[in-house]
């Protein structure tokens, strides 16, 4: 029979401490949800993405996207943002060309200083996965941004 260390005890007792001063801390960020309807309408010259002048299509295309998330003010100057999106676009003449794409991410901004013009930093960290109904058209994107404004 073997005996787990004192520390290992010590440190399953410590995770409820942690989650209720956590929730109880004056530091607690603030959530704020937020959502958002965007519709477009686009002319490409090229929807095909064709090479040669003889393959090349001209199409309209329709897209909707639905996305939200969650804004937290985790302290005077930074911020953190989940997010989440569902777009769906549609062509007019070329409905093999139709898709459909999910993207998750989030962000962290750190501000310095006060006011509209100080200077800040911020990361983001996406996640798009894009389905156009054929495999050479799918595709994965993971993204990381980096911005100082």
């Amino acid at each position: 029979m073997s005996k787990r260390p004192a520390s290992a005890r010590t440190d399953r007792r410590r995770w409820p401490l942690l989650a209720l001063l956590s929730l109880t801390s004056p530091l607690a960020a603030q959530a704020d949800p937020f959502a958002d309807l965007q519709l477009g309408v686009q002319r490409d010259d090229n929807a095909t993405r064709a090479f040669l002048d003889s393959d090349t299509y001209a199409d309209s295309s329709a897209a909707l996207t639905l996305s939200g998330g969650q804004f937290f003010q985790l302290q005077a100057s930074r911020t953190a943002t989940v997010f989440a999106s569902l777009n769906a676009t549609r062509f007019a003449d070329l409905p093999g060309l139709h898709s459909n794409a999910i993207t998750l991410g989030g962000s962290l901004t750190q501000k310095f200083g006060l006011g509209a013009y100080a200077p800040a930093v911020a990361a983001r960290l996406s996640w798009r996965h894009h389905d156009s109904h054929s495999q050479t058209r799918d595709r994965e994107l993971l993204s990381l941004e980096l911005d100082y404004s």
